[in-house]
Formats: structure tokens, sequence, C-alpha cells
């Protein structure tokens, strides 16, 4: 087998049209985003600056990322807030050649604070729509209700509420 130039194996990647799949919306959280929503909102985080932020962003394990990813939760607290997440994402990927993403949020992890689910779900869905008719990006919302949840809580009933709108 002949070795490929590196340059033309580059290039062919970056022009393949790709596919995001299972992408629960709350892990793209990046740094500085996170900061300035927490600064936004008044929620306190463990780090003085974007930087120490980042630093955390170096995790070795699945614990340290989830702990990150459970505290950058926190400082999403408005609707604007999840749409530009979703359009920041959005716009991220569709550099890459990425053209369908299947969103997940995570009820759970937002309405145990009472951030109330049409809070998250619309500008998750409408965030897609508008990107979609611009860069031609589709895919599914959906919400990701753990195992954990009954029928009767808040984030069930909340999630539930807002399914099949926008």
């Amino acid at each position: 087998m002949t070795e490929t130039n590196p340059s033309l194996r580059a290039d062919f990647i970056a022009a393949v049209p790709k596919a995001e799949l299972h992408l629960h919306i709350e892990g793209s959280l990046e740094p500085e985003m996170m900061f300035a929503l927490a600064k936004r909102n008044g929620v306190s985080l463990p780090y003085a600056s974007v930087e120490e932020v980042s630093a955390a962003y170096q995790f070795s394990n699945l614990q340290e990322f989830l702990d990150l990813y459970y505290l950058g939760m926190q400082a999403l607290v408005e609707e604007q807030d999840f749409y530009e997440l979703t359009i920041a994402y959005l716009e991220r990927v569709h550099s890459d050649n990425v053209r369908h993403v299947e969103i997940f949020f995570d009820p759970q992890g937002h309405t145990v604070r009472i951030v109330d689910a049409e809070r998250y779900c619309l500008p998750v869905s409408c965030s897609n729509l508008i990107l979609k008719n611009e860069e031609q990006i589709n895919g599914p919302k959906w919400p990701c209700v753990t195992a954990k949840i009954k029928p009767e809580s808040y984030a069930f009933r909340s999630a539930a509420r807002v399914r099949g709108k926008g």
C-alpha cells in the first residue's frame, strides 16, 4: 500500500460531509462561554479566570469530565444561554463540514434547579432550525431522561410538556 500525502488526506477529511450522533449539548460548553454565562447569571464557579476553567478541561478520567459537565450546567439558566450554546456548537461543527447532528439535552440536570423546560427545549430546537436555513445542518433534538427520573417528577413532566414544540 502506498503512503498517502498528509495534505491530501487532510483535505479529503475536511471535505467529507460528517454526522455527529448522540451529542449532549451541555457537554459542548467551552471554557470561555462557561465563565461568561456564570458571570452574567451570578453563578459562582470555583475558578477565578477563563484560564483556570480551561485548565480544568484537561480532565484525565470520566468523573473529572462529569464534574465539569455538571458544574457547567449550573451556568445555563436563561433561555438565551441555551440558544447561544446551541448556536455556538452548530457554528463550530459546521466549520468541520458536519451536516447532521443528533442533539440530546438533559432535563433532569436543569429542572432539579427548577429551570423550566421551555427555557432549554425551545432554544435548542429553534437554534437548529435557524442555522439550518443558512448552513444546511439538520437533525433531531432529544430529551435524555435517565432511568432514575420517575414519570411523576418535575423533570419528566417538564420535558414531556414541550415535546414536539419548536
